[in-house]
């Protein structure tokens, strides 16, 4: 969890840009890739 604190930073200023539906698609990659 706590590698997962930096990535979750830049996904949501990434998020904030506009691209919420991006980020939300790399997110749930990522999510399934590795589990909470």
């Amino acid at each position: 969890m706590e590698k997962q604190v930096p990535e979750s930073e830049i996904i949501t200023e990434k998020a904030k840009s506009g691209q919420l539906r991006s980020i939300k698609i790399s997110c749930f990659s990522v999510d399934c890739s590795k589990p909470l």
